[in-house]
């Protein structure tokens, strides 16, 4: 498992070959998404800013989504090139880019699994390789954010369903 170390305002990460693998994964796994219209994965990452108004959020969508294309394109590269080494320093940075990128995955993978609310447990999402990699992310955004916020969150204890 990762080992998150509080260190000033950043967190240095100790990774397993096996992190280390399952990491270098996410970009893999969030260049599946599809067109919003069709992937409710996409719908999740894409919600609107004006449900209201239909022509405005369709203006909106199309003066930021290369924006945000762009931004998630380089959190995803700045992930990867931090995984080079077997211990990463994070600043704080650096540690919101893994945040994003973990996060971004999480959605996916909820909505691939019909996660629609917060009341998610293990038991009731199953045992497959997406809810165990949901678990698995689940876990370590909030590791890194006790790491970076000591007394934020639980206990990684309160995981277990």
């Amino acid at each position: 498992m990762i080992d998150f170390e509080p260190r000033g305002a950043g967190v240095r990460v100790h990774l397993s070959t096996a992190d280390v693998g399952v990491l270098r994964r996410l970009p893999e796994l969030l260049d599946t998404l599809g067109d919003p219209v069709d992937d409710p994965a996409a719908a999740r990452l894409a919600p609107g800013a004006y449900p209201d108004d239909p022509d405005a959020d369709a203006e909106f969508r199309r003066l930021a989504a290369a924006e945000l294309s762009r931004g998630r394109a380089a959190d995803r590269h700045e992930l990867l090139a931090s995984l080079e080494a077997g211990a990463v320093d994070l600043d704080a940075e650096l540690a919101a880019a893994w945040l994003r990128v973990i996060n971004e995955t999480r959605l996916l993978l909820a909505a691939r699994l019909g996660i629609e609310d917060d009341g998610w447990t293990y038991r009731r999402i199953g045992r497959s390789s997406r809810a165990a990699l949901l678990y698995y992310l689940s876990w370590a955004q909030e590791s890194l954010l006790a790491a970076l916020e000591p007394g934020f969150g639980t206990e990684p204890a309160s995981w277990t369903a």
